[in-house]
């Protein structure tokens, strides 16, 4: 390969796409339709899983398509016959058997099979490490955060209880003073009252 997975990839994805994977969420990329005529055959596409990032393996993968018959080709061969009616184990026989003139093996196909097969591990490794690995980061910084905001919590609720706790032996004195000196003052209130009744009575 001439250039890297990564290099690879910044030229089939818009970079701005590439930018708000970083920063963002990645961006929704179609899913490919196995079962759609196309012109081109998503050679990730063998049946079953079909995830949003397919359509970037496969533009990676074709772009480091090796020159020559090998896998890729073979595949594509395979998906138009069996479009055209053929079993999957016919398409494969007849699509070997017609690749083979132009130099085609079957230790060739196994081996640029490798070879793909290695470039997806590597983009897989090149997401994992700058946009899985960034936003990863993202969630550290963000648990950290959350745990800081849980221990200030954690601190106001007990200051919290604290001036509960003083408020309510404020609240409890108060009424306490209170009925206390509505007491004395009825006492006095009682005896000067009766003071004058005395006065008006004895003299």
């Amino acid at each position: 390969m001439a250039k890297g997975i990564l290099g690879s990839f910044f030229e089939v994805t818009p970079k701005d796409t590439i930018t708000e994977m970083k920063k963002e969420q990645p961006k929704q990329v179609a899913p490919i339709l196995i079962n759609e005529p196309a012109v081109s055959v998503p050679l990730t596409s063998s049946g079953g899983y079909t995830g949003k990032f397919d359509q970037i393996f496969n533009s990676i993968i074709e772009k480091e398509n090796l020159p020559g018959p090998d896998v890729a080709e073979l595949l594509m061969s395979v998906k138009e016959l069996q479009l055209g009616g053929l079993t999957e184990e016919q398409a494969y026989r007849s699509s070997f058997i017609s690749l083979k003139s132009m130099g085609l093996t079957k230790d060739k196909l196994v081996e640029t099979a490798d070879y793909y097969y290695k470039i997806a591990t590597q983009v897989r490794d090149d997401f994992n490490s700058e946009v899985i690995g960034i936003k990863e980061k993202d969630l550290n910084n963000t648990v950290n955060y959350q745990q800081e905001l849980i221990k200030q919590m954690e601190e106001l609720t007990a200051q919290l209880q604290e001036v509960n706790k003083k408020k309510n032996a404020l609240t409890e004195e108060i009424s306490n003073f209170k009925q206390e000196i509505e007491g004395s003052y009825n006492k006095a209130s009682l005896f000067f009252n009766n003071v004058k009744l005395k006065i008006q009575n004895y003299l």
